[in-house]
This record gives C-alpha cells, sequence and structure tokens, in this order.
C-alpha cells in the first residue's frame, strides 16, 4: 500500500551537549545548520569552575605535603624516644610518642585521600569531550551531524545547569514514519519490506518496519509505521514529506507488466492489448502496485497477452483522437 510519511529524528542520536564547568564564551566556532565531525571543535570559554578547582587541589597538595612533614617529624621523635626508653625517656614519654606518629600517619592517608578526590575532580575537565589549556576550555562535538540549535553567544555566562549549549543532531539513521488508516494497519507486521520515495527522479530507498504504534495519533486518526532508516547522505532530513510503500502480509496474485504500459482512460487504469499484428485495444485493469518498474495487475488482464509497454502513450493519443470500436472492450 502507497502512504504518506515523513522523517523523523532517531532521539537516541541526539546530542545535547553542556560545558564540564561555568564560565564565559570566549568564542563560537559552529552555526546552525553546519555539518560536524566528531571532535570537531564548538565554543571555547573561560573556565571559572576550572580555575577554582585547581585552587583546591593545590591546597589539597600542600596539606598532604604539610602532612608528610609532620609524620617524619613523629617519626623521628618516636625512634630516638624508643631508643632511649627506661633511660633518659621514660615508657610513658614512649607511648605517648607512638601515638603522635600514628595520629600523624593517619593524617597522612586523610590528606592523601582528599588529594586523589581534588585531582580527579581536576581531571574531569580535561577529556576527549572538553580540552583545557590554561584556564580556557573548548568544547567538541562527541558525534558527527548537524548543528540544530546554538543557546550560548561570545560574552555570555555558560553552566552545566542550564539549556543544553549546543544541539547536534546525527541524521545517519532516521525514522521515517508512515501514517496509515486503522483498517489497513492489520495487515503490516514489524519486519515487512518498505520502500521511500522522495521524488519521481530518485531511486526509493529500502528498509524494514520496525514497529508499528499501539496507539492511533490525535491529530490525523492514523496509525503510525515506523522504519529506522539508514541515511548515510543525510539525504533524508527531519519533518522532510515523502512517500512509502508498505508490503502488506497478504499474497497478491496477477500479472506482472511493465510500469509503463499503464495508462489513464477516463480515470481509469488500462493497457493497451495486442488483438492483431496492427491493432491493439484498451482494456480497463486494477493494478494492486508498482514496484521497481513492473505493475501487478490484478484484474482485466489474463497471463500469456500481450501488452505495449513503450509507445503506449502514443497509442493513447491515437485512440483520444479517434476511438476504435473497440473500446467498450473492458475487461473478458
Amino acid at each position: 500500500m502507497d502512504v504518506p510519511a515523513y522523517v523523523a529524528l532517531d532521539e537516541r542520536h541526539v546530542a545535547r551537549i553542556h560545558p564540564v564547568g561555568n564560565g564565559r564564551v570566549q568564542e563560537v566556532f559552529v552555526t546552525p545548520g553546519e555539518k560536524v565531525q566528531k571532535g570537531a571543535p564548538l565554543f571555547k570559554y573561560e573556565n571559572f569552575s576550572l580555575a577554582d578547582q585547581e585552587q583546591r587541589a593545590n591546597e589539597a597538595q600542600a596539606a598532604y605535603q604539610q602532612a608528610l612533614a609532620q609524620e617524619s617529624n613523629a617519626t623521628d621523635i618516636y625512634k630516638r624516644g624508643h631508643a632511649l626508653e627506661g633511660g633518659v625517656v621514660s615508657s610513658g614519654e614512649v607511648e605517648r610518642r607512638f601515638a603522635s606518629f600514628k595520629a600523624a600517619r593517619e593524617l597522612v592517608r586523610q590528606r592523601q585521600a582528599e588529594l586523589t578526590t581534588e585531582r580527579q575532580r581536576l581531571a574531569r575537565y580535561s577529556t576527549q569531550l572538553e580540552k583545557g589549556e590554561g584556564l580556557v576550555s573548548t568544547v567538541t562535538s562527541p558525534i558527527s551531524g548537524i548543528i540544530r540549535k546554538i543557546s550560548v553567544t561570545q560574552g555570555e555566562s555558560v553552566s552545566n545547569t542550564a539549556l543544553p549549549a549546543v544541539e547536534i543532531d546525527d541524521l545517519s539513521q532516521v525514522w521515517v514514519i508512515s501514517q496509515v488508516d486503522p483498517q489497513k494497519a492489520g495487515l503490516l507486521a514489524a519486519g515487512g519490506q518498505q520502500l521511500t520515495y522522495i521524488s519521481a527522479n530518485q531511486a526509493p530507498i529500502s528498509s524494514n518496519i520496525t514497529l508499528i504504534e499501539a496507539s492511533i495519533e490525535t491529530g490525523t486518526r492514523h496509525v503510525l509505521v515506523r522504519s529506522l532508516v539508514t541515511n548515510p547522505d543525510m539525504i533524508l532530513r527531519p519533518d522532510m514529506l515523502v512517500k512509502t510503500r508498505l508490503m502488506t502480509r497478504n499474497r497478491v496474485s496477477g500479472v506482472l507488466v511493465p510500469e509503463a504500459a499503464i495508462q489513464t482512460l477516463n480515470g481509469e487504469n488500462c493497457v493497451f492489448v495486442q488483438k492483431s499484428d496492427h491493432e491493439f485495444v484498451p482494456r480497463n485493469v486494477t493494478v494492486a502496485t508498482t514496484l521497481e518498474g513492473k505493475a501487478l495487475v490484478t484484474e482485466g488482464l489474463k497471463a500469456g497477452q500481450k501488452v505495449v509497454s513503450q509507445g503506449s502513450f502514443v497509442l493513447k493519443s491515437q485512440y483520444l483522437l479517434a476511438p476504435t470500436p473497440d473500446h467498450s472492450e473492458a475487461r473478458d
């Protein structure tokens, strides 16, 4: 069956990009509608969060070094006391020094854990998607696609809690959504073949029905039939109107003829059948479907009858100018 359809994004392949930190935009490198490759720079910003995090990491490093020095001093004091225990240094003093040594060692572990945490937080500001140079971070694209929207401008504040700074659509696969009458939806099944027609001059795109929605679209009262279509050349764009041909589960028998043989007379499909060596008459026919240059005729034509394909339009023109006595012969 032939039905109207439209193209929609596969929302699973849309990138909504936030910066890691907060800051001020210095430069935007892309524009809406532009194609970008994975890893391409999108914008750069002065990263205030990075500056704050570097300060915290430096403070954690200094605290760790101080704890190491305290541990080293406590270790030396304890060792000297232990060596002189029972003489110059009492056993109680040695125990006090050992407790100080243990506390200093525990403080080192604590400061080391804090330093590791701050370094891990700092590492978030330098990833495959965001690269820092000093206190300036450049945000790059995680996918190849087309820029849909940019929500930041030069000099504007940017943060990781606001709206996405940039949105990118990956159109390598898109949904082609066919609008089918509810009465006909039962003839279709997931996995069935689908052909998508963009224009009369382009070959159809072949795919399979991915799913048939269970509900009916409120506005149109149609059942939506979805097919995930590979779109490497980005010919299909969101909101584009197309036509689809959906193959039903029911088998249809008939006679295959060249699609060029089908003409229209008085609003009905017909073919010109050879009656003799030099005589051709029109026959009204019922065409179930057309596919790849062939038409499936289910009524009005018998197997083995010869029809005119190339030149059928000329015969139609001659017939309209001077109808033959056989023009009333419609179906056997």
